[in-house]
């Protein structure tokens, strides 16, 4: 077979698959035949368990790609249709059965957007308006589909240039005041937005006019001053096209969002019946692309911050100790249940002697990175006061007065700091901090009061340092308010009433044991409703006379 006898060679192949979060990526169809499913063996794996392991494959038929379904359990549907075998056409929808999951569009080669754009001319007459239009639509099922928001919005000038006939357009967007965004020519070049010599208030003053295609009139004689001669330009045709936000059917409910300005210096725009139905239908689809791609930029803007925040709860989490004493004399625990945002939860067991341990739980009020700094901040007050030989009340006074200094005020934590001896001593300063509570070995309960005001609240404030004797098999549980203050689905707080039974039930019990209460009696309680506080807690027990 002679090279001329060869079949045309297929045009290059893509799916943008557009995932449940609202992220969309572009994969290229190669190899071929090309597979899709669940199983990770696939050229296109899919997580979800909904899509089967081996749900559809692409494949080529001559110069055209041809989509089966595998035998999947929930079937295999093109453009809405349920198919087992489909040929494929450039920007057709691929989905697998199931809502809310994976979808695809199949993207070629010879069928982008510039392409697609440049098609939309095509064809004068009668005949041609109908091609055109169907230009229109094809085009925009490829915006949908496109990535790149600039490429998006060249070819949405593009069209309506190709559809208008005139020689520059210019894409205005903006709520209140309007600004040039895309600005090209009908030689497909970008133009200076400068280039724009239109006053804005004619556009705007278009924009309150109507809802359709304004023609606009710069001559002199038509114009209240010569102001408005379009700064010398004196285009021969000049047209507009609002752009709106559609929220519903009622006309009080479409929101202008921005404009498409077209015009000519040679010749009049191509305004026929035709010409200007497919202008109205192109804003109409480039209304809905415009605010796709804001609703997509919204998106992407809301995963980075949350991509942000798990980076700093990560962070946050990594500061907290690792290693507890699970033998000898102190053994201790510490949970950290986190909300869906970065708080001021903080705390710390450091062995700071032979013969002696420091504890400190502090509590920043509110949550978000302010509040995390300043947890942050007190670790390492933390973890150098006891080594520079300062005592409990000259730490807490210290905190206070950082806390005043760089907050002013707005800013304070309740903190439960203290330290426990190998003979049963325990000295501690609660700075404010409710959440403090003594299991004695016998079942017996303790409230730990707070002894003074938190930390960082008023610059008067003073500390002072007291002192317990614990037995033997003697329990504390120090905890942040956001154990107490978690609140199910009818907004019932889980109480310090629930903390006291469950501590009085798990007394004789090990510190693992009544964590593990501790948490089960939560989960209950919360019943899957979403946390608005980190939840902290410690747990201690004194074991006298064992190493």
């Amino acid at each position: 077979m002679s090279l001329a006898d060869q079949p045309p060679a297929p045009p290059p192949a893509w799916l943008v698959v557009f995932e449940p979060s609202g992220n969309r990526r572009r994969v290229a169809v190669d190899p071929l035949p090309f597979l899709i499913g669940r199983h990770k063996e696939n050229h296109l794996a899919l997580a979800d368990a909904r899509i089967s392991r081996n749900h559809a494959r692409i494949l080529l038929e001559g110069p055209q790609y041809v989509i089966e379904d595998l035998g999947s359990t929930n079937g295999l549907f093109v453009n809405g249709e349920r198919v087992s075998r489909k040929l494929l056409r450039p920007y057709d929808g691929i989905e697998f059965g199931t809502p809310g999951s994976f979808r695809l569009v199949f993207e070629t080669g010879d069928a982008q957007l510039p392409q697609l754009a440049a098609r939309v001319a095509a064809a004068p007459g009668a005949s041609g308006e109908l091609v055109r239009l169907q230009a229109v639509v094809q085009l925009a099922r490829a915006l949908e589909a496109a990535i790149s928001t600039t490429d998006v919005l060249a070819a949405l000038v593009d069209a309506a240039l190709a559809v208008s006939r005139a020689e520059r357009g210019f894409l205005l967007l903006g709520e209140g005041k309007l600004q040039v965004c895309v600005a090209r020519n009908n030689r497909g070049e970008f133009l200076d937005p400068a280039e724009l010599r239109v006053p804005l208030s004619r556009i705007e003053e278009a924009l309150g006019a109507g809802r359709g295609v304004v023609e606009l009139s710069f001559h002199p004689l038509n114009s209240a001053t010569a102001a408005d001669t379009a700064a010398g330009l004196e285009p021969a045709s000049a047209v507009c096209l609002p752009l709106v936000r559609i929220r519903s059917s009622d006309e009080a409910e479409r929101e202008t969002i921005g404009a498409l300005y077209l015009d000519s210096r040679t010749a009049a725009a191509d305004l026929a019946a035709g010409g200007r139905e497919l202008l109205q239908t192109l804003a109409l689809e480039a209304s809905t692309v415009i605010e796709n791609a804001r609703l997509l930029e919204g998106e992407r803007e809301r995963r980075r911050l949350e991509e942000e925040l798990r980076i700093a709860r990560t962070i946050q989490q990594s500061l907290l100790p690792r290693d507890f004493p699970s033998s000898g004399w102190l053994r201790a625990l510490g949970r950290s249940l986190p909300c869906y945002e970065v708080g001021g939860d903080y705390f710390d067991l450091r062995r700071i002697s032979p013969d002696s341990y420091a504890v400190i739980l502090a509590d920043v009020a509110g949550k978000g990175t302010s509040s995390a700094l300043l947890a942050a901040l007190l670790q390492g007050v933390f973890l150098t006061a006891p080594a520079a030989g300062l005592r409990l009340e000259q730490i807490a006074a210290g905190i206070n007065a950082f806390l005043l200094e760089r907050t002013g005020g707005e800013k304070f934590a309740t903190i439960f700091l203290g330290t426990i001896s190998r003979d049963g001593r325990l000295e501690y300063v609660n700075a404010g901090h409710g959440g403090c509570l003594l299991v004695r070995h016998d079942g017996r309960l303790e409230q730990v009061e707070a002894n003074c005001l938190p930390a960082g609240m008023l610059e008067e404030a003073t500390y002072e340092r007291l002192q317990l004797k614990l037995a033997g098999g003697d329990k504390l549980i120090i905890y942040s308010d956001g154990l107490p203050e978690a609140r199910n689905s009818e907004g019932e707080i889980f109480g310090e009433r629930r903390i006291q039974a469950v501590a009085q039930a798990a007394a004789g019990r090990s510190i693992l044991e009544l964590a593990g209460a501790l948490e089960a009696a939560l989960a209950d309680h919360m019943s899957g409703a979403v946390q608005t506080d980190d939840v902290s807690f410690m747990i201690l027990e004194y074991r006298a006379g064992e190493d």
